[in-house]
């Protein structure tokens, strides 16, 4: 059997991998537990947590052949952009055939076949995009994660990013943008088994949204555009089904307001709860914080 837990993280490719690595460090007071070369994958990357969260930027290698790896194609195709969402699990090898069963397809690091997975375990998988509407990554670490990240430590407190200039509470969800909740409903509900928290037919950022809760902490926003003239449409007409956008829980939408502006980060968007920051300033990815709440109790942050 198989076990979805925390969040491993979500990974960023971009084009500059110390300057975004020193702009999750800075804005989010990050702290660095990674940061080395995947011969599998000939890429760079680094790894940073800040509150319940981790992030991974990442960059193809400067190196030849490395634009052939699944990285380089991503990076190629999409330039600066949010990559994959990476969940800690256990039983990797029963997922992978769970998943085989129901049509997905899934490889190994660097984009190696994952059938032999039971005789030679791989340390992860990535479902292909076509199938499960995005990139996962699934991480065999068991469901509390992995042993160096800093979130496993007896002394790391979330709660020290509340004091924090920014006021940040914790990750509120991933937004993947989809051309038809219903169908992408079907991977993550049907296949996955995730839960619905909530539903929202209709969104401020003109979406039908549904989120779902992934494995033990994790929430995910299916969100459908409804009109052709939103971030979401846009992401959608440009790069199909991807990984979105992250949205972050604060506790006052001025005092975070401020905060950006001191960063010298531009804002994309104010709503009455919620500011985007200006892709421009943070690599690609679209980045909002928000005083909403679920309206049900996810379990997270």
């Amino acid at each position: 059997m198989y076990e979805i837990g925390t969040l491993a993280q979500v990974i960023h490719v971009v084009d500059d991998l110390d300057a975004a690595d020193a702009f999750y460090r800075r804005f989010f007071d990050g702290e660095g537990f990674y940061r080395g070369y995947s011969p599998f994958e000939k890429r760079d990357a680094s790894l940073i947590a800040y509150d319940d969260f981790v992030v991974e930027p990442m960059t193809p290698a400067k190196e030849a052949g490395a634009e052939q790896f699944p990285v380089g194609r991503f990076h190629k195709r999409f330039g600066s952009h949010l990559h994959s969402i990476a969940l800690n699990v256990k039983g990797v090898p029963d997922l992978y055939e769970h998943l085989r069963s129901h049509g997905v397809r899934a490889v190994g690091p660097g984009g190696t076949d994952a059938a032999d997975i039971a005789e030679n375990p791989t340390p992860s998988i990535y479902t292909h995009p076509k199938d499960a509407h995005c990139l996962l990554e699934l991480v065999d670490f068991g469901p509390e994660g992995h042993p160096d990240s800093p979130r496993t430590r007896p002394g790391w407190d979330a709660a020290r990013w509340r004091d924090h200039p920014l006021g940040l509470e914790g990750v509120s969800h991933i937004t993947v943008v989809v051309r038809d909740v219903d169908e992408a409903t079907g991977f993550f509900h049907d296949v996955l088994g995730c839960e619905v928290v909530h539903d929202d037919p209709s969104t401020p950022a003109g979406t039908a949204s549904r989120f779902f809760r992934v494995g033990s902490e994790t929430v995910v926003e299916l969100a459908q555009p409804l009109r052709g003239d939103g971030r979401a449409a846009h992401d959608l007409a440009a790069n199909g089904e991807i990984v979105h956008a992250l949205t972050f829980r604060v506790a006052d939408l001025d005092r975070a307001a401020a905060y950006v502006a001191d960063q010298a980060v531009g804002v994309a968007e104010r709503r009455d709860d919620t500011l985007v920051l200006d892709p421009a300033g943070t690599f690609g990815a679209i980045i909002a914080l928000t005083t909403w709440r679920l309206p049900v109790d996810t379990g997270t942050g």
